[in-house]
């Protein structure tokens, strides 16, 4: 805490991250430039230098982490593995992909499972740190008023890993889909019924259809002008939230809604229409022309943004096919309406997971 004082207020954190079937560690810091600051302070090299500190150098003893330390934390892992529970919507998200994808990597929920925690020992996860810097993929991210190539020595200056050999992480499980939808029902004591529904595309960021996919989920539920908040919860009122989103890594579309339980049935029949009325071409002119301007505002802002600016490009690196913003909103503004209709055909609804009341 001292240090970060030191540097004008600058903050650091970490997680995990999931990305496709990738579990990934996350280490993040802000600092101030030093243009801004009353004096030179260094502290992008300064912020470089403890983040090098805190991976090479773990508190240990004994020959592992320190015990309490790691009882301590085990204790916070399993809250917050329980407390996904009461985050309706997102226990119903995890449970959807967990039927969906169940014989595949990408069920496996980011921060592990309760019955996995008691058996760590803190020599394991020693074991594990140090695997970790020799075998695992290493990506620096830096956003700002900073000179690439200055960083970039910086980093190998500081960084001083020893000889790796860098374990290569396979591609993701795709799977088109069948057509065929299977429904799982979970009763809670809720209020509001969650349902969320996933569908398989097979189609990952870079390929040919990304772009026409970006223009159908956003005509489908991305935005507040979208079909589905139109129909289902605008004219139909048949849910409080409605929403549709890619995974542009694992091939996947994800509807969700907040409904009352005892629309359900309805509920998933209007969603089913606005995904053949796509197919079939019914798109209206305000909906292509507001669809593409705000996914390309959307781009644009996240220019402004540096966390989701490095997570963007972060997605986009792992499948192989990195690109600027320009470059994203080229892509949007050269799809056709026939391309939309061509990709809609791969959206394969597979999985409903519905969590409502006894």
């Amino acid at each position: 805490v001292v240090f970060l004082e030191d540097l004008f207020g600058a903050s650091m954190g970490a997680d995990i991250a999931k990305i496709g079937e990738r579990q990934m560690l996350v280490f993040r810091f802000e600092v101030v430039n030093d243009r801004f600051a009353p004096r030179k302070i260094h502290a992008l090299e300064k912020s470089l230098q403890f983040l090098w500190k805190v991976l090479s150098q773990p508190v240990t003893a004994k020959g592992g982490l320190r015990a309490d330390y790691v009882a301590q934390e085990k204790e916070n892992l399993k809250r917050l593995i329980e407390g996904m529970i009461n985050e309706r919507m997102s226990y119903a998200y995890e449970r959807c992909i967990q039927e969906m994808c169940k014989d595949e990597p990408y069920a496996r929920y980011e921060y592990g499972k309760l019955e996995e925690i008691d058996p760590i020992t803190p020599k394991a996860l020693l074991q594990l740190h140090s695997r970790l810097l020799t075998e695992a993929p290493i990506d620096l991210f830096v956003s700002g008023d900073v000179e690439p190539r200055k960083v970039a020595a910086l980093a190998k200056k500081l960084f001083k890993f020893g000889k790796r050999k860098v374990k290569a992480i396979p591609n993701a499980v795709l799977k088109t889909g069948s057509g065929l939808l299977q429904e799982h029902v979970e009763k809670l004591d809720v209020e509001q019924g969650k349902m969320v529904m996933g569908c398989r595309t097979g189609v990952i960021w870079g390929k040919p259809d990304t772009f026409p996919l970006v223009m159908y989920n956003g005509l489908l539920g991305a935005f507040p002008h979208s079909k589905l908040f139109a129909n289902v919860r605008e004219k139909e009122g048949l849910a409080y939230a409605v929403h549709s989103s890619l995974d542009h890594t694992k091939g996947l579309m994800f509807i969700t809604a907040g409904i009352d339980p005892a629309k359900y049935t309805r509920c998933v029949e209007v969603i089913k229409q606005q995904m053949t009325d796509l197919a079939e071409g019914k798109i209206s002119e305000d909906e292509w022309s507001k669809t593409r301007l705000t996914i390309t505002d959307r781009v644009r802002s996240r220019e402004d943004n540096p966390s989701a600016k490095i997570g963007s490009f972060l997605e986009m690196s792992l499948n192989g096919k990195p690109m600027t913003a320009a470059q994203v909103i080229d892509g949007v503004n050269g799809v056709t309406r026939e391309q939309v209709v061509k990709a809609a055909a791969l959206v394969k609804p597979d999985t409903i997971f519905y969590l409502t009341r006894p």
